[in-house]
């Protein structure tokens, strides 16, 4: 299994909204990338983020999702304010069968629940909350973070995949019309992380991105 963040946002889904959104939907398989790339901004984005390897993944997630047998459909979601948005515009312009929109504005829990599953890029994300209490799967991609982004952030509790064939693999189990106990087992992993990691009647995202994000600490002196 894997690793990821975490916060809170509005109330948890009510349960018949959960019990739907485990019924997948017909038609091409959505998935949504949540993107991050200069959520802090330039110079800290620059030591967490591989910038050209982040480019290149993009261009191979392309190229390896449209090789698949069945289709799929990605949305791109930005930061709405600090990120690589000409980036994603033009990934849409040149690879718009795979990448068939650039999302920037909030998203209702309602618009969450109707991705099949989702692919986190490698950052600190109160989307991700949102995610798992919609039911939607998740796989965390680590494969452009520099080394101190890897030392940086320490996600526990979701899968991730460390470079792009290994994230489309694990995606394509979950997107699988057989991939019942695939999803189950994600959906479970995640519920598990989010009771870990918040509790809207004690924390503050504040104190739990101070222990989420913290660098790996060292017993030696």
């Amino acid at each position: 299994m894997g690793d990821h963040v975490v916060d809170l946002a509005g109330d948890a889904l009510a349960p018949e909204t959960r019990a739907a959104t485990s019924q997948r939907r017909q038609g091409p398989r959505r998935v949504l990338f949540v993107m991050s790339g200069r959520m802090f901004g330039w110079w800290f984005g620059s030591l967490i983020f591989n910038y050209p390897a982040y480019v290149k993944a993009l261009d191979e997630f392309a190229r390896i999702l449209r090789a698949l047998r069945e289709p799929v459909q990605v949305v791109l979601k930005s930061h709405p304010v600090s990120d690589l948005h000409e980036l994603y515009d033009k990934m849409v312009a040149e690879h718009g069968d795979i990448f068939v929109e650039h999302r920037k504005e909030p998203m209702s829990d309602a618009e969450i629940a109707a991705y099949d599953a989702a692919v986190v890029f490698s950052a600190a994300s109160a989307f991700v909350a949102e995610l798992i209490r919609a039911l939607v799967p998740i796989v965390y991609f680590s494969g452009a973070l520099t080394d101190f982004g890897r030392s940086y952030f320490k996600y526990q509790g979701l899968e991730v995949g460390g470079d792009v064939p290994e994230t489309v693999t694990k995606l394509n189990y979950l997107l699988a019309p057989d991939g019942k106990a695939a999803r189950n087992s994600c959906l479970q992993e995640g519920e598990s992380f989010l009771n870990r990691y918040i509790d809207p009647t004690c924390r503050s995202f504040a104190s739990v991105l101070e222990e989420v994000l913290q660098p790996e600490s060292s017993d030696s002196v």
